[in-house]
């Protein structure tokens, strides 16, 4: 493992963990866009997993430039699950966010994010934003809000969000892109199972979060996800469909099992209140089940449940 642009330092207030794997098309808006933020106290940690593109001479130029950006190069490539962990475990900053090398940042975001912190209580653990849909090219196409998790709604009732099966019925899950408490992330991780796929990988993570304390989203647009043809969700999608009728056949009802068994394990060793993981339990094992029916007799008429329709 190879290492530029390392340097002495008094602690930064948030660690950006970005990584990378042939990014050489997207990578300049991300760290510029992460450069161009109106708060300057932070540590952008750039994780490159063995690109074979550009990406290690861009990712070089710009550590050398400016001392906050820290640059690691994978020996070999680890997977994209793996190298997210790796940069979460990396931070050397009470907070910590993650970036998509394809994404972007809008100039307020960390400031913003970090004044809230300063003021919100030890309970919260995690805050996110509102979020821009940007093209290849970078234009504006369209928004993700997270109404369902303003601190207007009591925690009460938000945790339900992180504990719905599946999860997609909601954006709750782009929380996972907000700011959160380094050491509860570590922590989460450390708990949270390997996964060989991204496909549902939010579900098991957030959900953690949310039985260690409270996750927020500011009624901000704050950021920008880039939707382009190779998004990971897209290519994982992608290589499914080359594997055999059997892979095929199994692989959605294994994974919906792992993640529902997941939200169910943590539901229950949670300190979450009784009367919540009688409810959340019923939503999970449900929509398993709605899903498997689906699955099983090729409904396509019910596409979500009564409580989700809102």
């Amino acid at each position: 493992m190879q290492d530029g642009g390392d340097r002495e330092q008094n602690g930064p207030a948030i660690t950006i963990g970005l990584p990378v794997c042939n990014g050489e098309n997207y990578i300049r808006e991300a760290i510029d866009s992460v450069l161009a933020q109106t708060f300057g106290d932070f540590d952008l940690l750039i994780s490159d997993n063995a690109s074979s593109d550009a990406t290690e001479n861009i990712c070089r130029a710009y550590a050398r430039r400016d001392p906050r950006i820290r640059y690691i190069r994978q020996e070999s490539n680890i997977g994209a699950i793996a190298n997210f962990k790796f940069v979460a475990g990396q931070a050397r900053a009470p907070l910590f966010s993650w970036l998509a090398h394809d994404d972007r940042l809008r100039p307020e975001y960390l400031k913003t994010m970090t004044d809230y912190f300063a003021r919100a209580g030890q309970e919260v653990v995690l805050t996110s934003c509102d979020f821009a849909i940007i093209s290849p090219e970078g234009e504006e196409i369209g928004s993700q809000t997270t109404e369902c998790l303003r601190e207007t709604i009591p925690w009460e009732e938000r945790v339900y969000r992180f504990f719905d099966f599946p999860q997609s019925k909601s954006n709750a899950y782009t929380a996972i892109y907000g700011v959160m408490r380094t050491d509860i992330c570590q922590q989460v991780l450390r708990e949270s199972p390997d996964r060989k796929q991204a496909i549902g990988g939010e579900a098991p993570i957030l959900c953690r979060f949310a039985a260690a304390g409270e996750i927020v989203s500011l009624p901000f647009t704050l950021r920008e996800l880039r939707w382009h043809g190779k998004n990971l969700s897209i290519t994982e999608k992608a290589r499914l469909r080359k594997k055999s009728w059997l892979q095929r056949l199994f692989f959605k009802p294994r994974n919906w099992a792992h993640v529902a068994g997941q939200l169910l394990s943590v539901l229950f060793r949670s300190r979450l209140p009784l009367k919540t993981k009688i409810i959340a339990s019923w939503r999970i094992i449900s929509g398993f089940l709605l899903l498997l029916l689906r699955k099983i007799f090729r409904i396509k008429g019910v596409q979500t449940l009564p409580w989700r329709q809102r």
